[in-house]
């Protein structure tokens, strides 16, 4: 079985563009570490709210594809959470400071 294929693909196409962005601006993003810790308690609660969408049985989580770790929702659920908001909040920052690094 393969019960890893969910957190396998979670972490490849969320992981390789997060460690792509931060190789090239962790020096700038390191400086909002405070704001990150914020965003993935956020992403935590999001997260957390997947709970209610497993028992109304809006979607499921196939067993042979993930962990089976629950805690409220499949364990791959929060990972992916974090590294989704991670990601976007990245991208963000990077984009904003080269917005105000350009002249009109």
């Amino acid at each position: 079985m393969r019960h890893w294929l969910y957190l396998a693909s979670v972490l490849v196409f969320c992981g390789l563009p997060i460690a792509y962005i931060w190789v090239r601006h962790g020096r700038l993003l390191w400086r909002y570490r405070r704001l990150f810790a914020v965003m993935v308690l956020l992403s935590l609660i999001g997260g957390a709210a997947d709970y209610f969408a497993l028992r109304w049985h809006a979607w499921f989580f196939e067993p042979a594809q993930n962990l089976g770790l629950y805690f409220g929702t499949a364990l791959e659920t929060y990972v992916f959470a974090i590294c989704v908001t991670i990601a976007i909040t990245s991208a963000a920052l990077v984009l904003i400071t080269r917005m105000g690094q350009k002249k009109p």
